[in-house]
């Protein structure tokens, strides 16, 4: 940027300092170089906002990273925690998940079924011993 001004402010001396260029083409010049200080002045002013943004994009990162923790810690909380009936593994469970009737839960370890909608016979007896084991 010191760069650019520099350069701007030598072809302005060389300007003023050399009388052998024709008025017309001075004129040109001296336009020429108002545009480039414009031009320089506003790309300065754009990496001021530019960097501001950037302060500004990692604030609200740091704060949407905080959210995020701050969700993810509730819905940590809606886990319910099944012991399976035949190889007695711990399980945790969405609690919404649980009242969705279209949802059979299965251990993740021997494949038994955790929560039967429709209990066959078999089921109905399994689940039976896997509440009495619970109240004991």
């Amino acid at each position: 940027m010191e760069h650019i001004q520099q350069e701007i402010s030598y072809l302005r001396g060389f300007l003023a300092g050399n009388s052998s260029i024709e008025e017309k083409h001075h004129q040109v010049y001296d336009r020429l170089l108002s545009v480039m200080e414009e031009l320089t002045e506003e790309y300065r002013q754009t990496h001021l906002r530019l960097t501001e943004l950037e302060d500004y994009v990692e604030a609200i990162d740091e704060d949407l990273t905080d959210v995020e923790q701050i969700i993810f810690a509730e819905e940590d909380e809606e886990l319910i925690p099944m012991t399976c009936p035949v190889c007695e593994e711990e399980v945790l469970i969405d609690q919404e998940d649980i009242q969705d009737r279209s949802i059979q839960y299965l251990c993740p370890n021997c494949q038994a079924v955790l929560i039967d909608r429709e209990p066959s016979e078999t089921g109905k007896k399994e689940k039976k011993e896997y509440e009495m084991q619970g109240t004991v």
